[in-house]
């Protein structure tokens, strides 16, 4: 199957002082205009991710022609650094790997 996970990371613009500020302004505005078929399952949903206060979203959209659903999980370290996990998978398998993708998200922790 097509199933996948990954962590990014990356440091938060200057111009943004919170998540919430990068998420409204600049986070949606990337997918919309990469995936113009993009449908929001789930929309920016508070959660936990590694200890810290984060944010949850679940899309579909297609990609080099197959159909995709996406869970973002995104947080925002003490260290200025934006954390992205990312779960990827079609959506007939979405559901095959969730006690594996909870297991993940629970055991994540920053050093």
């Amino acid at each position: 199957d097509k199933s996948n996970v990954s962590v990014t990371a990356f440091e938060l613009p200057r111009s943004y002082t919170s998540l919430a500020e990068y998420l409204d302004s600049e986070y949606l505005t990337y997918f919309e205009k990469n995936f113009s078929d993009m449908e929001i399952i789930e929309d920016f949903t508070e959660t936990e991710f590694g200890g810290n206060d984060a944010r949850r979203i679940v899309f579909r959209a297609d990609v080099g022609g197959l159909s995709y659903q996406f869970m973002q999980i995104l947080t925002l370290h003490k260290n200025g650094y934006i954390y992205i996990f990312t779960y990827t998978s079609t959506p007939d398998y979405y559901k095959t790997h969730s006690e594996e993708i909870t297991s993940i998200i629970d055991a994540f922790s920053f050093n």
